[in-house]
């Protein structure tokens, strides 16, 4: 018999290394039913063993490219799930709000429930003997199977970077009269590994006025009766009336000290003329020439004072 002219050391080695590479690439139970390597180990030279030979290859790449196609369907398809895990409108269902069981029964906490199921998303109880009023989230992720098909991965899951924790006020007094706030919070941080919220619960029932308390206000009264303040406060106030300035608030101070004394002079019959001539000085010219207040901006400070009826707007009144 003839024989082959490609059985030569060299081919017959590339060859079983090329056989070996399609073998490593195909499962275990997949190569339990084909034939040992050393019935596939090319050392013959006869024509028929190159021709079993190279049908062998063949049927060992068809399955190869077979796996490989699973492979990549498999694969599309875990990247189609895994899309619909961040999909807006499909995340949700994949979300766990997990909350402590002694929180979930506080009265505040009521409708968490309805408003997570309602939301899509799923509780989870966490069983704890301690109050800490500790909510998280994770993700479910879709299972997927290893690199070849052995198995189902176990489900895995991601954890939200950032926490609630929630505290009645009356705790969170006791923490802030002891100094321990800030270190119970680093404690739950350092814990959780993630960023932390504070949520403090009942605050306006805390800050209501409880009776019999007896408020303290004839501080504000000594000081107005002192007049400690009250001038620059009614510069102040000039000042930030439309059109006006620094400048003219000053001028307007030092010929009226309060409101009520350019309420009084405002009752005389020439008093719109007595305000626009007041002279007003440029700050920061010397010896700068005084110029008038004007009767426009007069106009507007004598309804602003004598007005009867809350619904007039500054401004709008024409000059008879």
């Amino acid at each position: 018999m003839k024989q082959d002219e490609d059985a030569t050391p060299s081919t017959c080695k590339q060859k079983q290394d090329d056989l070996d590479d399609i073998l490593d690439v195909i499962p275990n139970e997949v190569k339990k039913n084909v034939k040992a390597r050393k019935h596939l180990v090319v050392g013959g030279s006869s024509s028929g063993s190159n021709q079993q030979e190279r049908k062998m290859n063949k049927a060992l790449e068809k399955e190869a490219k077979k796996r490989k196609l699973q492979e990549d369907k498999k694969d599309r398809e875990a990247r189609i799930q895994m899309n619909k895990v961040y999909k807006p409108g499909e995340c949700m269902q994949y979300i766990n709000v997990v909350v402590n069981e002694n929180l979930l029964r506080k009265w505040y906490m009521a409708s968490v429930q309805q408003e997570v199921a309602a939301a899509g998303a799923n509780i989870e109880l966490q069983q704890s003997s301690n109050d800490q009023g500790i909510i998280t989230w994770t993700r479910k992720l879709p299972q997927t199977l290893d690199k070849y098909f052995a198995k189902l991965k176990k489900p895995n899951e991601e954890k939200c970077d950032h926490a609630l924790c929630v505290m009645e006020v009356e705790c969170v007094t006791r923490l802030v009269q002891s100094n321990c706030l800030a270190r119970t919070m680093i404690e739950f941080k350092e814990q959780l590994e993630c960023k932390m919220t504070l949520v403090v619960v009942q605050v306006e029932a805390y800050f209501k006025s409880k009776p019999g308390r007896k408020e303290m206000s004839n501080i504000d009264f000594e000081l107005a009766l002192t007049g400690a303040g009250v001038s620059q406060l009614w510069q102040q106030m000039l000042a930030m009336l439309p059109q006006s300035s620094l400048d003219i608030a000053r001028a307007l101070c030092a010929q009226y000290k309060s409101p009520l004394a350019i309420y009084e002079s405002l009752q005389e019959p020439d008093a719109l003329e007595q305000l626009s001539s007041v002279g007003v000085s440029r700050s920061g010219v010397a010896g700068a020439k005084q110029r008038r207040l004007g009767r426009e901006f007069a106009l507007k400070l004598y309804t602003l004072f004598t007005a009867r009826s809350g619904d007039v707007i500054v401004g709008d009144q024409a000059d008879d």
